[in-house]
């Protein structure tokens, strides 16, 4: 299995699909309600132009989980897409 952790420490998923405006409140709540728990987010980052979020995570076990339930959920009408963010490496010289 690729490691997914990244520099940081963090595990990050984007969310695609998101609707035009959506704020992190409003993902949030979505996460909320999907799953039914408070997520321990790290971080979320929504773009402005491309509807699509970076979320990142304390433990890779918990971005999955996550991932597995959101993957397809209906928000504002529009079915989300989960992809695991690859960490990049440098290549060894």
């Amino acid at each position: 299995m690729n490691d997914l952790r990244h520099l940081d420490g963090s595990v990050r998923i984007f969310i695609k699909g998101l609707s035009e405006g959506c704020t992190e409140e409003e993902l949030s709540e979505h996460l909320w309600k999907t799953i039914g728990l408070d997520i321990p987010a790290t971080d979320i980052s929504i773009g402005e132009t491309n509807r699509m979020a970076l979320v990142a995570f304390s433990r890779e076990t918990l971005a999955a989980f996550i991932g597995r339930y959101l993957e397809g959920s209906l928000m504002s009408g529009n079915a989300l897409t989960i992809e695991a963010m690859t960490p990049r490496r440098k290549k060894a010289l």
